[in-house]
């Protein structure tokens, strides 16, 4: 194995992204954490959080002495594993390029026999859902079916077939005034399909949520259809052999707790989380109970301010109490550290400043964020010149077709007037162009000069 000192001289000699700028200090300590116990990292925009977790699946391997395929690691859609796989992989190879160099260089025949023995390639990325239909795959026992996951659209047009019309569900006028309650906001007769994207949304949030259907039912009788629906669209799917992503992650966790997928949980060493803070209760299960019968090395990164996905069952208290959260699930030796990532990269100093001040501003709002999280810094080398930290241009009007009557003319007044003047509090102006080719051009001139 490598120490952590020749990891990172290899990884700065390999990879042309460190070769003039190496991790800040709390990235460092990020990947630089022991295996056990669990790594919190609490990542603002723009600090890196990507780098850090190839880096820190890459440190597993080559310091820790981590095999490959005993590291997972998960994100939250295809975009982000493509993109989190392609620099392990990338990284991974150079980096273990240049210390089979420097092996060779000073004849250490047991680490050069070591180091061409590893294969990042082994590593397993994906989102949780890719994941766990694998493990459904290598799971099958003899004379069993495999159970095949359906996409939303697939599943949604099944329930409409074989549920809703099958049982005339779509004409109860109980069950409409019911699901109504969901969105009070909506007006007139409801249209069917509004009822049936209704009806399969809150079929996954009954998995997501551990819902008890029993304890729903009894609540009257729009909640009783609602239950039925929802129980017939599952004994459906069960007796088709499919599955939809919420019935699949269902079926993983109930697998993890009868103890069946032992060729994962024995293989598992790692399990690095990305994208924590759009986590629903169910997957967070799931990763619990991974870590429980594997005892793996686990990592998770995320940014309570960037929960975007709570309409698909994600509850951002997951991860802003995951300390807490984690130790009564499996006991305190599980107890993470954290690691706050806040210099910004990506950003102006204004924009920083920005972001910083609009997440503070609502007070309900910081009791739902991690306790005692830091403000973000720009970071980044250009954050600061005149030519890109140009200030930020927000317009607010009492109501919404007013902000609309403003917002067309001043697109009218730059792209074919001449030009669009703000002035700001402090007697500063900006002029907004069209430049010929068609892109915004921001002049800015000290005191309207």
């Amino acid at each position: 194995m490598l120490t952590f000192s020749e990891f990172c001289d290899c990884v700065r000699a390999a990879v042309p992204e460190f070769t003039k700028y190496w991790l800040n200090s709390r990235q460092e300590d990020a990947v630089k954490a022991a295996p056990s116990p669990p790594v919190f990292i609490v990542a603002g925009p723009g600090t890196g959080k990507t780098a850090v977790l190839a880096l820190r699946a890459l440190k597993l391997i080559l310091v820790d002495g981590l095999v490959p395929k005993g590291v997972i690691a998960t994100t939250f859609t295809r975009k982000a594993s493509a993109e989190l796989r392609s620099r392990i992989l990338l990284w991974g190879y150079a980096t273990i390029q240049e210390a089979i160099r420097r092996a060779q260089q000073a004849g250490d025949r047991t680490r050069l026999e070591w180091l061409n023995s590893l294969d990042v390639n082994d590593i397993e990325t994906g989102t949780l859902d890719s994941i766990a239909e694998q493990m459904l795959s290598d799971d099958r026992q003899p004379g069993e079916i495999t159970p095949t996951v359906v996409e939303s659209l697939l599943a949604r047009g099944l329930l409409r077939r074989h549920v809703m019309f099958a049982n005339n569900y779509y004409r109860d006028q109980v069950l409409e005034r019911h699901l109504r309650s969901f969105n009070p906001q909506l007006w007139g007769r409801m249209q069917f399909s509004e009822k049936l994207k209704i009806c399969h949304s809150f079929a996954q949030r009954v998995l997501h949520d551990r819902i008890d259907l029993g304890q729903y039912a009894s609540e009257g009788r729009g909640y009783r259809l609602l239950a039925q629906v929802i129980r017939e669209y599952y004994d459906y799917l069960r007796s088709a052999h499919l599955l939809d992503f919420a019935l699949l992650e269902s079926e993983i966790l109930e697998r993890l707790m009868q103890n069946r997928l032992t060729s994962w949980t024995q293989r598992v060493q790692a399990l690095l989380v990305d994208e924590f803070q759009d986590t629903n209760y169910l997957q967070e299960l799931i990763y619990y109970e991974l870590c429980r019968r594997s005892g793996a090395a686990l990592i998770v990164v995320g940014d309570d301010d960037q929960s975007i996905y709570r309409f698909r069952g994600a509850t951002v208290e997951i991860f802003a109490d995951f300390p807490n959260r984690i130790v009564r699930h499996l006991g305190p030796r599980w107890k993470p550290t954290r690691y706050d990532l806040v210099e910004n990269y990506r950003s102006s100093k204004r924009i920083v400043q920005l972001f910083n001040h609009f997440i503070a501003a609502d007070p309900d709002y910081q009791n739902a964020r991690v306790p005692g999280k830091f403000p973000c810094i720009a970071a980044a080398s250009w954050a600061t010149d005149p030519n890109q930290n140009v200030p930020v241009l927000g317009m607010f009007r009492p109501d919404v077709d007013t902000l609309a009557n403003d917002i067309c003319e001043m697109l009218l007044n730059i792209f074919r007037g001449p030009g669009h003047q703000v002035r700001i509090a402090n007697g500063d102006s900006f002029v907004i162009n069209s430049p010929p080719e068609g892109d915004f051009l921001m002049q800015y001139t000290l005191g309207g000069r």
